[in-house]
């Protein structure tokens, strides 16, 4: 039998022109993602069942696991290692991975316990925001029941299961969280990230609007929804039915599949009341679906950069609280590709406007020596020069 990492290189990227040391290095990059699924299931359990860590054998062994991870989460810069997906994203998410993967073995190696913990029971966030990104790509029909895996918690394997690119079971544990109305009441967070990280799937990675509008019936029949959320869901139920109801359109171009981005993007915008409203969440996640499908078949394209801009401000409204950087390597990585520019200007204001508020509390704004070199660096990198260049940006 073919090994599968091998089959998920040879499966997404080969064509007459595929390159021997581009296949060597997306076979890498696959064998690191084999042996990062089997290091997360340990981690999972290992914090999920000391979370304070106070079993000395546990804090070594994490401790063991969470530098094995660290160092595997490196590797992915390596120049001998390469997705095999063109979309720019998951180089970018692979940098804040290796970021949070030695931060959180830093900190277990320093003795903070719990706080080392933490991180490591949110890493799996980049894994989800990863490979929910859109239907390009493998699923993986789940195994036989894994006696490991049978120690977490519905939450916690629904998250394994995206790491691992096993949607459907994924669905099924999700689906188990939010029609809890224990968990709806008591664990508020969890739930609602059951019901986003649910929609994520039905939406983007198999673009089934049928299952979007069972995620989003089955939560509203909970009777603990909070009034402010159940608004919200009878708002996509709405966005569902328009969806459902547009004509089917198979995009093959370059200029299609960035015209019907942007047409979800704007509609989007339209469907949204303020800055922070989430009832235009389902359109949102179509739009950043067909960016990023855009960005996979055309990383080097025209509209590369717009693409970049655009999914930066969708996940500064979609963004997660384990991952509020997100919106800002879109905006980072918008100036770095079209340096100068106007739309360099405007993705460094955005990026600037996240940066101020993730800082913000109520002692003031309090911005680290670190950010505010970047900032100035990025600012000039933005800031017109001589040889401006002359695309018109946004429109």
């Amino acid at each position: 039998m073919l090994n599968w990492v091998v089959l998920i290189a040879l499966c997404f990227v080969w064509s007459p022109r595929t390159q021997a040391a581009d296949v060597a290095a997306q076979v890498n990059w696959s064998l690191a993602m084999r042996k990062m699924q089997a290091v997360v299931k340990d981690i999972l359990v290992e914090v999920a069942t000391d979370p304070a860590g106070n079993d000395v054998k546990n804090r070594k062994t994490l401790k063991k696991n969470s530098k094995k991870f660290a160092e595997l989460a490196h590797s992915l810069k390596s120049t001998e290692v390469k997705p095999s997906d063109a979309d720019p994203s998951l180089l970018l998410i692979a940098g804040l991975l290796d970021q949070e993967a030695s931060n959180a073995y830093n900190q277990l190696k320093a003795g903070n316990q719990i706080y080392g913990r933490g991180v490591l029971r949110n890493i799996t966030g980049y894994c989800v925001a990863c490979h929910t990104r859109s239907g390009v790509g493998i699923s993986f029909t789940a195994g036989p029941e894994d006696s490991v895996i049978k120690k977490l918690k519905p939450f916690e394997q629904a998250n394994f299961f995206v790491a691992s690119r096993q949607f459907d079971a994924a669905l099924d544990r999700y689906e188990r969280v939010l029609g809890d109305s224990e968990a709806a009441s008591r664990r508020r967070m969890q739930w609602e990230s059951s019901v986003r990280s649910a929609l994520a799937i039905a939406i983007r990675v198999k673009g089934d609007s049928n299952r979007a509008m069972s995620i989003i019936d089955r939560a509203l029949a909970v009777p603990a929804v909070p009034s402010y959320f159940r608004d919200q869901a009878q708002k996509w139920k709405k966005s569902v039915e328009a969806w459902k109801a547009e004509p089917a359109r198979k995009l093959t171009s370059e200029d299609g599949r960035l015209a019907e981005a942007k047409r979800l993007y704007a509609k989007a915008r339209e469907e949204q009341e303020y800055p922070a409203d989430r009832s235009a969440d389902v359109t949102y996640l179509r739009a950043s679906a067909s960016l990023h499908e855009y960005l996979s078949f055309h990383p080097q394209g025209s509209g590369a950069d717009e693409a970049l801009y655009l999914l930066g401000a969708i996940y500064d409204v979609l963004q997660d609280a384990d991952l509020w950087e997100l919106p800002e390597i879109y905006f980072q990585a918008c100036i770095h590709r079209t340096p100068h520019s106007v739309l360099a200007r405007a993705c460094y204001r955005r990026y600037e406007e996240s940066v101020y508020n993730g800082y913000s509390g109520s002692a003031g704004t309090n911005l680290p020596d670190d950010v505010v070199v970047r900032l100035k660096e990025l600012e000039q990198l933005a800031s017109p020069s001589s040889n401006s260049s002359k695309k018109p940006g946004l429109q």
